[in-house]
Parts: structure tokens; sequence; C-alpha cells
């Protein structure tokens, strides 16, 4: 982060190796499905080990597998506790996993944090360093930075400012409730659509636009909520390191 000399944490919420992307069954299998676990993870922290000011990288998550691949990238692992419900409600079982997360990261001297969604395979070190100097300012305010979906509604990547605090609500519509949080505790909330957080994989039709449109160049940003100014750029999923998963 330019703009700040305070120290990073990265914080990235995995569901599971095995059981994750659930929603890809019908054009992947569980072999294909748990590859593509094993990449999003092991590029995102790459990826983390490039952003500046890195103190360290979290990963929570229930299950086993992916807190030893975890480790084995240089993060450090967060057991994932026991939530009644859980199996009922994911998106409550993702907001409890974090705000646990986000409590061991500030028992360990934590200093500003970034909580960034795993399946995102278009994201680059600019990318997520600019959602950092979004947040970063120097009014002496404690800033929140939230970087959309594509839809413009949910939320992919979190900045938390140093001592800053959030509920976290993922879900539908969960940009407008962390934005509405931020503020509840005392901070100014930016929410900014940047084009490469915001291609999430969670459909099939998600799947193969990522794998069949050609790449978007790094850290191309539209502001949200500032219609004077803003610039739509165009959406579209691609990668610039593909998996090789999908026959053909």
């Amino acid at each position: 982060m330019k703009n700040s000399s305070s120290h990073l944490d990265l914080i990235v919420p995995v569901r599971s190796l095995m059981d994750g992307k659930q929603r890809l069954r019908d054009i992947l299998n569980a072999d294909q499905r748990q590859e593509l676990n094993r990449w999003f993870l092991q590029r995102l922290l790459g990826i983390g080990r490039q952003l500046p000011n890195l103190r360290r990288m979290w990963v929570v998550s229930a299950c086993d597998h992916t807190l030893r691949l975890a480790t084995d990238c240089g993060a450090y692992p967060i057991k994932e506790p026991d939530f009644e419900g859980a199996a009922q409600f994911p998106e409550s079982r993702l907001n409890s996993a974090l705000s646990f997360a986000l409590l061991e990261a500030r028992r360990k001297l934590a200093g500003d944090i970034l909580v960034v969604s795993v399946d995102l395979p278009l994201a680059q070190a600019d990318d997520l360093d600019r959602l950092c100097e979004l947040g970063a300012a120097s009014d002496g305010k404690q800033h929140c930075a939230i970087a959309t979906d594509k839809t413009g509604h949910g939320t992919n990547a979190i900045f938390i400012p140093r001592e800053g605090m959030l509920d976290f609500s993922y879900g539908a519509d969960s940009c407008q409730r962390h934005a509405a949080s931020a503020r509840r505790h005392g901070m100014k909330a930016h929410v900014a659509r940047i084009v490469n957080l915001a291609c999430d994989i969670d459909t099939p039709q998600d799947y193969a636009g990522w794998r069949g449109a050609p790449a978007i160049p790094s850290n191309a940003i539209t502001h949200i909520g500032t219609p004077k100014n803003a610039r739509t750029l165009p959406l579209r999923l691609a990668s610039r390191h593909p998996c090789r998963l999908h026959p053909g």
C-alpha cells in the first residue's frame, strides 16, 4: 500500500477443497472441482505474497485438506469452529467463520485486514493493492473499502483498517450491508467495482465465460455511487493462468 505504513494481514475463507463449487457439478466432476479449488487457493496465496506490507496470510476453513495446503503455501491455518445450522445456512457459516478469523488475527496483533474471496481467477496483486489504497486515506479517519461482485450487489473483497471491526453479512445484497456496518463502526465506506476482483466463479455460465474470453488489463476500476465520474467498463471473464480442467 503506497499510502500506508501499516502492516497488512490477508484472510481467505475456503469452504473445502473436496466439497467446494458444488454449483459446477453439472460441468466438472468431483476430481476436477477439487483441482479447481486447489488452484484457486494456491493462486490467490501466491498473489497475496506480492502485496506490499504483507505481514501474514490466514486461511479459515473447516477442511483439514484445505488447511494443510494453506500451510504448505505459507499461510497460517485457522480451524473453523463448528457452527449450529452450518449445513443448512452456508452464508451464516461463512459470516461466523470470518468473524472468528478476524478476532483471531486481531489477537495476533494484525494491522490492516484484507478479506478476499478465493474464487477470483483474474485477481492480481495490483487489484488488491488498489483496494487497500482506497481504504488507506490520510484524513485521520478510518476507511473501509469494499470490492463488489459482477452484479454490484455482492462482496468479493473487503479492506478493514487497523483496529476496525465489521459485522460480516455475506449473502444477497451483502455490499450494502457491509457498507452500513462499516459506518456503524465509525468508518467511512468506499464501494468500488474493480473489474478483476468482480469476476468470481460460481455458476457454469461464469466458468464458461472465464475460460472463453480475452483477458482484462489489471487494476481497472469503476467506482459505485459516483455517477458523474463513473466510467462503465466491460466485464469479461477470462484467465491469464488457465487451469486445464475442462475437456476441449
